[in-house]
């Protein structure tokens, strides 16, 4: 085997190494980011989230569409029972449904990804639900995040 040859071949196997480096750190790349501000208490899942500031971050739009919820003392994360990729591309905003004195987070509409994420409500509130009517709320996500 020459050295010409010797060479390339270890050219060719830094190049698919470094290439698959360079594989994970895209997937890890964040899809989306955004803040949000909470006026008042509101249930996420099982977290209660106090009034203030928040951040949601998207890290991939594929299964299982988790998003990470950063609040000044703690993080969440939180899965959609379902997601509405039929959304029409438009501002993004946290929807809150309040309710008998209680407010609670039901959806994240990912306005530049063209998606909803729908959260579920606990079964304890559904019935309490079906008793009082339901005013949705609109908070407007600040592209970035803090």
């Amino acid at each position: 085997m020459n050295a010409n040859r010797s060479f390339r071949i270890v050219e060719l196997i830094v190049l698919a190494l470094l290439a698959t480096s360079l594989v994970p750190m895209a997937a890890s790349a964040q899809v989306f980011k955004a803040s949000f501000t909470l006026p008042v208490a509101s249930r996420w899942g099982t977290t209660i989230l106090p009034p203030g500031p928040y951040t949601v971050t998207l890290d991939s739009q594929g299964f299982p569409n988790i998003a990470k919820v950063q609040g000044e003392s703690f993080t969440i994360l939180v899965m959609p029972s379902v997601v509405d990729e039929n959304h029409s591309y438009g501002p993004s905003k946290v929807l809150i449904a309040r309710s008998g004195g209680r407010a609670r987070i039901r959806a994240v509409c990912f306005g530049s990804l063209g998606a909803t994420y729908w959260y579920p409500q606990p079964k304890s509130e559904k019935l309490v639900l079906a008793q009082a009517p339901e005013l949705m709320e609109g908070l407007p996500l600040t592209m970035g995040g803090k």
